[in-house]
């Protein structure tokens, strides 16, 4: 999904997630990288156009700030997950 690409590539992200998905995942995962440092979340019930240009600015006027987000954000990501994924689904009891 978004998350693990924006972390995989190392970008700061500002997420929007969409509220009612199963589980909530989009929100965790969102939390997730925010406490990390990598990400802004703004809820979906407290975005307005103000709100989301105002969150866009406060990221963009700040490039250290980017920056560190970014690093923070690749921090997380799990670049080896897919061959994780197969060797465990293969492996013989």
């Amino acid at each position: 999904g978004t998350v693990s690409e924006c972390c995989q590539l190392g970008l700061a992200a500002l997420y929007v997630p969409l509220p009612g998905t199963r589980g909530d995942e989009q929100m965790a995962n969102a939390r997730l990288v925010e406490r990390a440092g990598g990400a802004a979340v703004l809820p979906q019930a407290e975005l307005t156009p103000a709100r989301l240009v105002a969150e866009v600015k406060a990221l963009l006027i700040d490039p250290r700030r980017l920056k560190e987000m970014g690093e923070r954000a690749r921090r997380l990501a799990v670049p080896d997950a897919a061959e994780r994924l197969v060797a465990l689904l293969t492996e013989t009891p």
